[in-house]
């Protein structure tokens, strides 16, 4: 299927499911560690973990019970599990329609047959850069660039799909153009996202330091067709918001969960908490907790309860939570949704 009919699908299946309060998607960070050190790392210095494999195996087989068939295997640096291969193929084994988050730069003969063998969906690699020096200038890895680049020769040689992203950041922003040019390549899709979070300790100065201004981040959104169409689809329909608002206007928590390399499984990769202990019980008692939070009712006097822009500012409490502590919104998303609406 391609990955353009496959998005459609999704898209109609995460709807039904939504109606049903069926799951059916589920993120696994198979561990906390990488081999890179980005500076804008919403991980930080977080203590080095790797999800036990009779558990992910144990994982895998309530998921498929509970009727969920899609998996996105993440990190940290998912290859760098020393059991992935096997976790791969036991999930696929099973049925599930896998992606796979990776930074690509340790993509090996070995990955090369294992994805030949057994196809993925989707491999997704992200981009630091687009030469040795802007690599090695933010992730720390001599010839990460290099490594990189023979994985998406490698794939593309080999017919497994992948799929580029950045973060678009002071240090990429300068890059953007060519790292589309290196898709176009390749003929993949290439997507990027601006927003950056404080990283899960708390320390909120990597935002000062990597953020894009305001009206550049506006300018790269009105510049992309799709999401400029995007934003002015749910302009026109902003007045058909429901009267009774939920705090959480996602699925996180409902169609979808997270499982953390500690064996914590929350709504999604963000938020966090709270979080249901799987070493202590099963996914369908977490789920039913998480879902049971994730329909809970904005309050009446909550900043966003009113605000037509709800749906364009990139609204999530479980960001602003990270960000202050609190669920209200962080005054940025307001900004950058009031101007792009302005230039529309």
């Amino acid at each position: 299927m391609k990955t353009h009919d496959f998005s459609q699908f999704k898209g109609e299946l995460l709807s039904v499911a939504l109606q049903k309060k069926s799951l059916v998607a589920a993120t696994i960070e198979l561990t906390n560690v990488c081999n890179f050190k980005c500076k804008h790392c919403y991980l930080g210095d977080s203590k080095s973990c790797f999800l036990d494999v009779d558990i992910v195996k144990r994982i895998i087989d309530e998921l498929k019970k509970l009727g969920c068939i899609m998996l996105l295997f993440t990190g940290g640096e998912p290859l760098l599990h020393p059991n992935f291969a096997d976790i791969y193929i036991y999930a696929k084994l099973k049925g599930f329609i896998i992606t796979v988050y990776t930074n690509g730069s340790l993509i090996n003969h070995s990955h090369i047959l294992l994805f030949s063998q057994y196809r993925p969906y989707l491999i997704e690699i992200s981009l630091y850069g687009i030469n040795q020096a802007s690599y090695y200038s933010f992730t720390g890895v001599a010839d990460s660039y290099n490594m990189v680049s023979e994985a998406l020769t490698s794939l593309n040689e080999n017919n497994i799909s992948f799929r580029l992203k950045t973060m678009l950041i002071k240090h990429t922003y300068p890059f953007l153009n060519e790292m589309k040019k290196i898709a176009q390549k390749y003929i993949v899709q290439f997507r990027w996202d601006s927003y950056i979070i404080p990283t899960l300790g708390g320390n909120t100065s990597i935002i000062n330091d990597h953020l894009l201004e305001e009206d550049t981040i506006c300018s790269a959104i009105l510049e992309d067709d799709d999401r400029r169409n995007l934003i002015i689809s749910k302009i026109c329909g902003s007045e058909n918001k429901t009267k009774e608002q939920k705090l959480y206007i996602c699925d996180a928590g409902k169609t979808n969960i997270f499982i953390s390399a500690e064996a914590k499984m929350s709504m999604c990769v963000i938020a966090r908490d709270p979080w249901f202990d799987l070493n202590q019980g099963s996914i369908k008692d977490g789920w039913e907790k998480l879902y049971s939070y994730s329909e809970t009712t904005m309050p009446t006097d909550h900043p966003c309860y009113t605000c037509d822009k709800i749906q364009i500012c990139r609204y999530c409490p479980s960001k602003f939570k990270l960000e202050t502590g609190s669920t209200n919104p962080v005054k940025r998303y307001c900004s950058i949704a009031e101007k792009i609406i302005q230039k529309i």
